[in-house]
Order: C-alpha cells, then structure tokens, then sequence
C-alpha cells in the first residue's frame, strides 16, 4: 500500500491510496468515524443554571463543542487502570462560571488541561440575561465514534482513482463544454486530461461525446480518500491511528485463531 498526500484545502485533506482493495479502504473508512478515539464531554455538574434553557439542553450543546485531543496522555476507560472508575489516565475536567448579561462561548470553559481546549472557541452555549448564571463542572473523556458520534474525529469518503480513456477523439470538443470540472482541454483538435485527481466521476463527458470516444471508470486498486477532520486531531494522526488500531485487531484476530 501507497498512501500520498495530494491536496490540502481549508477544511479537509485529499490522498491518493494505491494498492488496495475497495474492501480494505472501506475499513479504514470506517475505523475512522467509528475507531479512532478523541475527547469530548461525557458528564456535565450543574452548580447552578439560572438560564432560560434546561440543563438537559446545555448539557447536549457542551457534549458537541469539539475538543483538542491528546492521545498519548489518556486511555479509554475500559483500558484504564483504574478500571472505568474515572482517574487523570482517562479524563479530565472543564469548569464554566459566568452571570449575564452576555453570551456563553466554549472558550469560557476553563480546562485542567491546558492541552484540552475548544477547537472553536466562539462556539454558543447559551445566553445569560441580567441577573442569571451559569455555573457547572464538566467532565471530558475518550471516547469512539461508534458509542457516540460526538467522539468521531473526522468524515471521510473515498472513490475509485478516475481512469480517462479517449480514443478515436474527432475534436468536437463537447466533452470539454460539459465538464463540470474543467480537467478537460482541447488542443489542435484533441482532448487531454488536466488535473484529473479533481475528476468525480460524474461521466457528464462521456453522455456530451457524440462519438462515445471518451470513457472514464474508476480503478478498483487505487483511490482517492478524502478526510474531513473536525478539529480534535489533524488528518495524519487519524489515518495513522486508524491503520494502527487495525492492526492490533489483526494481530487479536490472529491469536484468537491459534488457540
């Protein structure tokens, strides 16, 4: 397997991976958004709320406000030492004290951790009037996408890498008009292929060609894997995170099968 870099973009990152099947960069699809671990606040102490919102509410907008993660300083809690008890290893705390009239942001949480903060700081929580508070103690934990989708690092997708294949091209010049993407150019009456990683096989070139000389199919061995991280990790160290939790459950796999 070749994974490479191809284009970063505010927002999202886009490799080429070359050498797989469809079905392995599926699973890493999906150790993605359902394996990689981040943190996010699972317990919410409320001290006081005087707001004009539920708790119950608060505590879903605060259980979403996307937190920097640190994985090499917590564990999950099912693999902690302290057994899901609750301890430093596997999670930490947030502390929120602020009276109206103003508007609760996520950068008014205050972490023990300096390293767990708010990815987005002018994220609302609520609206204080004059006269209310708003006074809680919150708890942050690592946690995976698949018990909670707060927990998800990133959205990803992939498609089969564009394979274009012009032949007995007569120059109407058609498919180049119809491509919404403009990875197509005529010269001295041929078509040629420009920026093809930014094909997404829509085929609108080959309905326009009146002479069916243009066919574009997606390779089955090579594909274009886009990330869309949410903030809590960068998309290098969820790919790495990924493919490495994979292996382990190989490895698990493996043993279990000896035995």
């Amino acid at each position: 397997m070749e994974i490479k870099l191809l284009k970063k973009e505010k927002g999202k990152d886009i490799f080429l991976v070359k050498g797989v099947t469809p079905q392995y960069i599926n699973t890493i699809r999906r150790y993605i958004v359902e394996e990689v671990p981040t943190m996010a606040i699972d317990t919410v102490k409320f001290i006081e709320n005087s707001s004009a919102m539920y708790d119950e509410i608060i505590a879903h907008r605060l259980g979403l406000v996307v937190l920097k993660t640190d994985l090499k300083s917590y564990n999950l809690k099912e693999e902690c030492k302290c057994k899901g008890k609750g301890c430093p290893r596997c999670q930490t705390t947030l502390v929120l004290d602020k009276k109206g009239p103003c508007m609760v942001y996520a950068e008014d949480l205050k972490p023990k951790d300096p390293k767990i903060k708010p990815v987005y700081p002018k994220t609302p929580i609520v609206k204080l009037l004059e006269g209310q508070r708003l006074k809680i103690e919150a708890t942050a934990t690592l946690g995976r996408g698949k018990d909670h989708v707060k927990f998800s690092p990133a959205w990803c997708y992939y498609y089969g890498y564009p394979k274009i294949e012009i032949k007995n091209c007569k120059g109407s010049g058609k498919c180049v008009e119809y491509c919404p993407k403009g990875i197509l150019k005529l010269e001295k009456k041929k078509v040629k292929v420009t920026k093809i990683v930014e094909c997404t096989l829509c085929k609108a070139c080959e309905e326009a060609c009146p002479n069916g000389a243009i066919k574009v199919n997606p390779s089955d061995k090579d594909f274009i894997f886009i990330i869309e991280p949410w903030g809590q990790l960068s998309s290098k160290d969820i790919l790495n995170k990924a493919i490495e939790i994979f292996n382990n459950h190989l490895d698990q796999l493996i043993k279990g099968l000896k035995k």
